[in-house]
């Protein structure tokens, strides 16, 4: 994941040094709204943390609606290149799950372990940076690849609070690194619409508890989306 990250940011800046010192510089802002509709596939797992041994790995897949608000700057003609931030005022849980115990450890009688864990994290303050390398055959119609890293908070929502087996976690700031390509329509008053399929594949989510045996837990988010954006170009 962070080869991916890595990557994406060497493009940017190749990118930005070969049109810096062209002609082509010469473009316009853009500013919009997404719409987006998708999946997201959680694999994840929590490991004790006196030992090496899975109590529970999992794989839930789930639908997903949000919505963004982006700017953008777009230079070159036939052959141009958008750089943009997008930024998602998204708050949602992901990956709810649990599982039951029905009873406690048979070798420490005096545990009390026994119970339903529920497993949920929470998604916040999502924003991306992104770049558009595009092919516009008419002045009106274009079609572009697209890759950027993004950033998002997660906090978990774990319920844990059993024995010796209750665990808090916090908060983590987690990268990833998005791909995808798209097709979009400039009227010539500066309306814009944008079509575009995208991935995002986040590097390995991994908390560890502060309380009770210090359980880890790691998760691996995808997210898949097909989006639609309006906004207006000047």
């Amino acid at each position: 994941m962070k080869k991916i990250i890595t990557s994406v940011l060497v493009a940017i800046g190749l990118f930005l040094s070969a049109f810096v010192t062209s002609s082509a510089m010469a473009g316009g802002f853009a500013i919009g709204i997404i719409a987006a509709t998708g999946k997201v596939d959680t694999s994840g797992s929590e490991t004790e943390g006196t030992g090496d041994k899975e109590r529970n790995s999992t794989t839930i897949q789930e639908g997903i609606l949000y919505g963004s608000i982006f700017a953008e700057y777009t230079f070159g003609e036939m052959y141009g290149m958008t750089l943009g931030v997008s930024y998602t005022p998204m708050d949602r849980s992901l990956g709810a799950t649990s599982r039951t115990d029905t009873a406690s450890d048979a070798n420490d009688p005096g545990s009390s372990d026994a119970g339903t864990y529920k497993a949920e994290a929470d998604i916040s303050n999502h924003a991306t940076i992104y770049i558009e390398p595009t092919f516009m055959p008419t002045d009106n119609f274009g079609l572009y690849l697209k890759g950027g890293v993004a950033r998002v908070t997660v906090r978990s929502l774990a319920s844990i609070n059993f024995g010796e087996n209750s665990s808090a976690y916090g908060d983590e700031t987690v990268l990833g690194g998005m791909y995808g390509l798209g097709a979009k329509v400039v009227h010539d008053s500066g309306l814009m619409f944008k079509l575009e399929y995208t991935k995002t594949i986040y590097e390995t989510v991994k908390m560890t508890s502060t309380t009770g045996n210090k359980n880890i837990i790691s998760a691996d988010p995808e997210i898949e989306a097909f989006r639609f954006a309006i906004g207006y170009q000047f």
